[in-house]
């Protein structure tokens, strides 16, 4: 496949990006996150970007009945040509899109183009569009070098707009698959299910088998299932008529009780109960007595129960912690962000040594950030292995996003998909609507609050609790969880220590001491400044720039500006110097005691909080803090 613009014309791969395509042909000469090419590479992301790749078909795909060219994934805003006619155009990073190419495809060669907008630029307009229709402003937004505005215009990942640990490369290009679906019947697309202990027979389980499948046909077909658990026969040629939706979409649903011939082993997360992470390869297959045709998915899946328990507690309060298989589990872990700016970068060794190292750890959650993606199959079988759940944030951070029709429908789109594709996995025990956003609507006004309800309440609350029975959702995080319905779900003081979740940091008073930390029910979020090793530096930036104070180029990777105005550097050097003597100000040998000291003041400060958790079991009945059930940290190193 190759990009172009007018004047630049490489290879590139797929999946991929433009970042990654310029680096490894030479346009780019440097590494991305070496000096400050954050800015001096930025006009690659204000450029549009064209990929194109002529490819064969012969006569027997073309003879089948559908054909589609299927994108997995498309980042973001793009015109999709076959053969110079236009098929379909994108505008969601975390929709899979399908379009019929049957009669556009010809036998031999041709051409696939996908033709795609610069994403600032994009987002900036759709801004623009949007304050001039509805006469309101979604979100101001200040422009600096470090930062992209207006990510909440655009559904990608926020944080390639920058972030306040991380730099801006508003990346474009096919980041999942594309290709050529064809068929003559049906596929099954998605597989989910729901586990439970028999009631008759606690020892045994029953699952209910929910496959989603499409077809092009608007006419029924007359379908045979069968159902296998590790090759074990549970639904043998079972004859079903499927009648699809307008959209080509149906649902085969199935409630098993595992016979007495097939042992089950329960799924529990790392350190719980008996430890076990049993997983068990299920598979559908979906055929035709008309047709040769097979149609077949194999999930790997595991038996447990999940609950989040929120009972009432003294002092008008109520618990937060998670259950599973009857078991109260406390919540230790961390918060996941993008473990690369550029998703084409993470390979399954990197992501299963994070893992393997969280457990190793005695991590049994992972927060996955809002900010994000909605991470890989890959990520997520991983964490069925270790026992590491999953609290999963929909891809919403930190700002009102908007409530148009337009918006609202692809956001449809993308969480029915994102739960389908990802339901099945034992180890997601929550869905979370977003990251911050209800706490952002105690300074908006009501017509924010109404997008806010509309978007995260009537819509995506009413699609996730309706798809998924087998997990708790909650509107935000933080939130008070079930009692946010009695304010509408935009509540006056969503960090509440009587109920629900918090996020805590605190850069301003001495972090050693625990009683400056909060008394809450789930900590789902909280970390502390530190630099990251000198070795770490020294591979973004020369010698020169490891010097105390902090020089320019140390500066620009901390994007904390909090409290406004002041740099994070020297936030961290006021943290350590409530316990330390600062270094004297001179070459890099001091700039490695500083790195040094800051790591030190941070490891202490995450103790001295993770501990107060760890203890604060009871709940005091004057105020209702108290019963801390989960610690997530989130460590903050500045981005190297």
């Amino acid at each position: 496949m190759f990009m172009f613009i007018t004047a630049i014309q490489v290879k590139a791969r797929v999946p991929g990006s433009i970042y990654s395509d310029l680096r490894r042909e030479g346009v780019l000469k440097e590494t991305l996150l070496s000096g400050n090419n954050d800015l001096k590479y930025r006009w690659v992301s204000y450029d549009n970007w064209t990929f194109e790749r002529i490819f064969n078909v012969d006569e027997k795909l073309l003879s089948k009945q559908y054909v589609y060219l299927l994108a997995n994934g498309i980042d973001t805003v793009s015109e999709v040509t076959v053969n110079d006619r236009l098929i379909g155009r994108t505008d969601n990073q975390f929709i899979r899109y399908k379009w019929d190419v049957k009669h556009v495809l010809k036998v031999g060669q041709n051409t696939v183009r996908v033709s795609i907008q610069s994403a600032p630029l994009y987002s900036m307009q759709k801004s623009k569009e949007y304050k001039e229709k509805y006469k309101y402003e979604v979100y101001p937004c200040a422009k600096t070098d470090n930062n992209e505005c207006n990510y909440d215009f655009i559904r990608k990942m926020a944080a390639s707009y920058s972030w306040d640990w991380g730099p801006a490369f508003p990346t474009q290009g096919i980041w999942k698959s594309l290709g050529v679906e064809s068929y003559d019947r049906a596929v099954i697309r998605d597989i989910m299910v729901d586990t439970k202990p028999d009631p008759k027979t606690p020892d045994r389980w029953t699952f209910a088998v929910n496959a989603h499948i499409e077809t092009g046909s608007q006419t029924p077909l007359d379908a045979i299932i069968d159902i296998t658990l590790d090759g074990k026969p549970l639904v043998a040629k079972h004859s079903q008529r499927l009648t699809a939706d307008p959209l080509g979409a149906v649902k085969a649903d199935f409630v098993i009780t595992i016979p007495e011939d097939i042992p089950i082993t329960a799924w529990y997360p790392n350190g719980v109960a008996d430890n076990t992470q049993q997983l068990y390869s299920l598979q559908v297959r979906l055929s035709f007595a008309d047709s040769q045709e097979v149609s077949a998915q194999t999930k790997r899946i595991g038996f447990r129960t999940i609950r989040l328990v929120q009972s009432t507690t003294p002092g008008d309060g109520l618990t937060f912690y998670f259950e599973v298989n009857g078991q109260p589990v406390f919540a230790k872990g961390s918060n996941w962000i993008p473990a690369n700016v550029l998703q084409e970068d993470l390979t399954e060794a990197y992501v299963r040594d994070l893992l393997v190292s969280a457990r190793a750890a005695n991590m049994n959650v992972l927060r996955v950030w809002g900010g994000g993606v909605y991470e890989s199959d890959v990520f997520y079988g991983l964490a069925d292995e270790l026992g590491i759940m999953i609290w999963q944030d929909m891809m919403y951070a930190c700002a009102p996003y908007p409530g148009n029709p337009e918006f609202i429908l692809s956001a449809d789109v993308e969480i029915s998909q994102q739960i389908q594709r990802l339901q099945h996995h034992p180890s997601i025990a929550l869905w979370a609507g977003n990251n911050e956003i209800e706490w952002l609507m105690t300074g908006q006004d009501e017509i924010h609050r109404v997008d806010y309800r509309e978007l995260f309440v009537k819509h995506m609350q009413t699609l996730v609790t309706g798809a998924d029975t087998s997990r708790p959702f909650v509107t935000s995080s933080p939130s008070n969880g079930l009692r946010d319905a009695i304010e509408n779900y935009t509540v006056k003081n969503p960090i509440d220590f009587r109920y629900g979740d918090v996020h805590y940091y605190d850069y301003s008073t001495p972090q050693w001491d625990s009683s400056v930390y909060p008394r809450g029910k789930f900590i789902s979020e909280f970390g502390q400044l530190s630099y990251p090793s000198l070795d770490t530096w020294l591979s973004a930036l020369p010698d020169s720039d490891m010097t105390y104070p902090a020089s320019a180029g140390v500066q620009h990777r901390n994007r904390l500006g909090y409290p406004p105005g002041v740099n994070g550097s020297k936030v961290i050097e006021q943290l350590i110097a409530n316990y330390f003597k600062l270094p004297a100000p001179v070459g890099i040998e001091r700039f490695a005691d500083l790195i040094y000291l800051s790591q030190i003041h941070q490891a202490m400060a995450i103790r001295s909080q993770v501990e107060l958790y760890r203890r604060n079991r009871e709940v005091d009945p004057q105020t209702g803090f108290g019963g801390t059930m989960g610690a997530l940290y989130c460590r903050d190193y500045l981005y190297q």
